[in-house]
């Protein structure tokens, strides 16, 4: 597992060295002077590299601007290895903006490739004019360029500088990227009026550490001086991250530094701790004009709503899942996530769409005034990252969801989802647990569900040797999380599934209807009728009974895993095939019945021959939904087997 460190920056009042071994370099690190070495070097150490880091260095300083603001430069140099390196080459560089007249600024761009040509280097700047800005949403913007004429073994370098007023996170650093990484620097300048703790994640030690005062550059502000402190965090040799899928976000499980302001020191003597506690981000957010008093406000508006929708009921549970509904149908989600409303509700019931936080803590105050207790949960969705129980950082989370109860029982619900039933959770929000809210109290919840997502395929197959084809009848039905998923993705278009059964191994299509796809409590089917070619050799005739609906081909590559398995939610298939024998035929091969089942994982693969038809009936399921490292290789080799069972032929032959 990677480790965690919890750490103080160095504080402006300690003025020690410390200084690691020197780190042997193959390239320089001065910005514009690209060498031979770096345009020789190949990564022996990883030749399915793509590209390789040769230097990332950044630095955060404070500089005087209406206060002191914060300077954050950056300087990257990347040689391009493979055809699939050459992406590297399109720049993204975000900054915030609060929509209350602050803002971040990038200043300062200037980026090059460099190839090596007939013996001459050839230079190819990037022009201002080539630099775009883009909407990422109402409060991130990004600029954009392309870094022109790379080939494989080109150098690209680019720097920026980035200057914010907000003073609350020290900008963070990334050590770790999908390619090598040969040297990674990070200085941070120290003042005494700012202290701030950082996480150091999946580090256990860094390749050198220095701490240096210079007594000779003394700085001022508000008739404080202070001499000039600088601590640089140093690793080398870094591995690219190998992502095989199946985790929250690789974003949680690189190396990196993640800082937050613990601490102000005033001028005049006093201080303030900045380093919170769950329950008072709790208190604070019970009182954000956004957050807590957004639902307050939109209590009153509700009663007004919920009478114009005349929504009726029998029963708390009855009226929830009205009430849920509703909402669901009435309001459309714009796709933003973030932890606070971004609208009054009175522009909500208007224009009927907002984020997730608008609509999600609207029905937080339409079921407390429908009276039933209810309650917004914050959540860090999957590809945001986990979050550290034990550390207090409120930006860790990116989203809402809502907490509900009918008679003491405990439900969760997101209302920007009408495809899922009224008390589920997308796959997005399951991750882990998330920060319940209530009056004066947080706690945490587990967010992994307890039910199994099923995907169950019947199927009956009818051989004509003759024609060389097999007839098959399927029915595919999806419940849960699987429906929802294949919903999502595909959106009920017959045309878009056909494609997806087409790469299924269903062939030639002739019919195929879709039930239930308004209705998130019933089995999401799909029946299909098809023609398939047959495979016969030597006069023998070869079945693989599951198409491709089953496991075939193993997503775990790596001899060992040293962070977890998350398959996100409990899964089962199952199948339930019939096969009618041809005249004139019988079986020659068929796959032998098995029934395992370990802490990994159960398989279970019945088959019956008889009267001209066989019969099979088989499924398998994972027994968690998160399995750790040590459990990689169990796992890896369960997988294994799922694909070797399920991919047996049954054989016929001419009696």
């Amino acid at each position: 597992m990677n480790k965690i460190i919890l750490a103080f920056v160095i504080s402006i009042f300690h003025y020690s060295t410390i200084l690691g071994q020197d780190i042997e370099l193959t390239t320089t690190l001065t910005f514009d002077q690209v060498s031979m070495d770096d345009f020789n070097y190949q990564h022996d150490a990883d030749p399915e590299a793509s590209a390789v880091v040769l230097f990332d260095k950044g630095e955060s300083e404070f500089f005087k601007n209406d206060g002191l603001n914060i300077r954050f430069h950056r300087q990257k140099r990347i040689k391009i290895l493979q055809n699939a390196g050459l992406d590297y080459a399109n720049i993204e560089v975000p900054y915030y903006v609060d929509g209350y007249g602050k803002k971040e600024k990038i200043k300062e761009i200037s980026a090059s490739s460099y190839t090596f040509i007939d013996g001459q280097v050839k230079k190819k700047k990037v022009e201002l004019d080539e630099v775009f800005i883009e909407d990422i949403n109402s409060n991130w913007k990004r600029k954009k360029f392309t870094i022109p004429d790379v080939h494989v073994g080109t150098i690209i370098e680019y720097e920026y500088t980035l200057e914010t007023p907000f003073l609350i996170n020290l900008h963070d650093w990334q050590f770790q990227e999908f390619i090598p990484t040969l040297y990674s620097e990070y200085t941070i300048q120290s003042v005494p009026f700012y202290e701030y703790i950082f996480l150091a994640q999946g580090i256990e030690d860094f390749s050198d550490y220095r701490s240096v005062s210079s007594l000779t550059a003394i700085h001022s502000y508000a008739n404080v001086s202070y001499p000039d402190l600088r601590s640089t965090y140093i690793m080398k040799n870094v591995p690219r991250f190998i992502d095989e899928g199946y985790i929250t976000s690789a974003d949680h499980y690189l190396m990196k530094m993640d800082f937050q302001l613990a601490k102000i020191n005033y001028p005049g003597g006093t201080s303030t701790e900045i380093q919170t506690t769950w329950k008072k981000i709790n208190e604070e957010l019970s009182k954000h004009d956004d957050f807590g008093k957004y639902i307050k406000k939109s209590g009153a508006t509700f009663i007004k709503y919920f009478d114009n929708q005349g929504i009726k009921s029998n029963s708390s549970a009855e009226l929830a899942e009205n009430v849920i509904n509703t909402i669901k149908q009435d309001f459309n989600w714009n796709g933003r996530y973030g932890k606070y409303a971004s609208q009054k509700t009175k522009n909500l019931l208007e224009t009927k769409s907002g984020n997730v936080a608008d609509i999600n803590l609207f029905l937080v105050a339409a079921l407390r005034d429908s009276g039933i207790k209810a309650y917004p949960v914050l959540v860090s969705t999957r590809s945001n990252g986990r979050v550290f129980q034990q550390y207090p950082f409120s930006h860790f989370f990116n989203y809402v969801i809502v907490y509900y109860e009918i008679e003491g029982i405990p439900y969760m619900a997101d209302a920007t989802e009408p495809l899922l039933s009224h008390y589920r959770l997308p796959s997005r929000c399951i991750n882990q647990v998330g920060l319940l809210l209530k009056d004066k109290e947080c706690a945490w919840i587990d967010l992994v569900p307890n039910y199994q997502s099923s995907r169950d395929i019947y199927a009956q197959y009818k051989i004509s040797p003759d024609d060389r084809v097999m007839d098959a009848s399927i029915m595919y039905k999806l419940t849960e999380l699987k429906a929802y998923d294949l919903k999502k993705q595909y959106k009920n278009d017959t045309t878009a599934l056909i494609e997806h059964l087409n790469n299924l191994g269903v062939e030639n299509i002739k019919n195929i209807e879709t039930f239930n796809f308004d209705t998130p409590k019933k089995y999401y089917s799909i029946s299909v009728k098809s023609h398939n070619s047959l495979t016969i050799a030597q006069g023998q005739i070869l079945i693989n009974p599951f198409f491709k609906f089953a496991q075939n081909s193993n997503p775990f590559k790596q001899k060992e895993r040293t962070y977890p398995v998350d398959l996100t939610y409990p899964t089962s298939t199952s199948f339930n095939i019939m096969i009618e024998i041809p005249n004139g035929y019988e079986v020659s091969e068929i796959p032998e019945s098995i029934n395992l089942s370990n802490e990994v994982v159960h398989i279970a693969y019945e088959v019956l021959n008889s009267d001209n038809t066989i019969r099979i009936a088989a499924s398998y399921s994972f027994k968690k939904t998160v399995y750790p490292p040590e459990e990689y290789l169990p796992l890896k080799e369960a997988v294994d087997k799922i694909i070797s069972k399920f991919n047996e032929y049954i054989v016929l032959e001419k009696k």
